[in-house]
């Protein structure tokens, strides 16, 4: 982990990071949380990580200005971490695309399993 940690301090030009079904879990986390050095990011995903409290994530995704797709389908994400999540979300004015799956997290949404833009709203099917 220490190696991605290092990486991602100097990829100011990344633009997607796909470390889907990777097992990252919360010590996995610590080293995504330097993506604020990677400025150009546009797309992140994380899907299939069992991560259930994404409080570091949160606040890099706060701060990563480009991020426009963002993808944490199929984690078990507690309701606090929902919650830090949120807001971070509500932030990032630039998000046009997220993934999260209500399903894996235990709640129950109409728009389990679906994505939706950020700006519409899901209607019932």
């Amino acid at each position: 982990m220490a190696l991605l940690e290092a990486a991602l301090t100097k990829c100011t030009t990344l633009r997607a990071l796909i470390l889907a079904n990777n097992s990252l879990l919360y010590r996995g986390l610590d080293s995504v949380s330097n993506l604020r050095a990677c400025t150009s990011l546009s797309r992140l995903d994380l899907s299939n990580n069992g991560i259930h409290y994404p409080d570091v994530l949160a606040s890099a995704i706060h701060e990563c200005c480009s991020l426009t797709d963002l993808s944490l389908a199929g984690n078990p994400i507690c309701k606090l971490g929902l919650a830090h999540l949120a807001i971070a979300l509500i932030q990032n004015k630039e998000l046009e695309l997220v993934d999260i799956n209500f399903s894996a997290c235990g709640l129950m949404s109409s728009a389990c399993g679906h994505q939706y833009p950020m700006s519409s709203t899901p209607t019932e099917e």
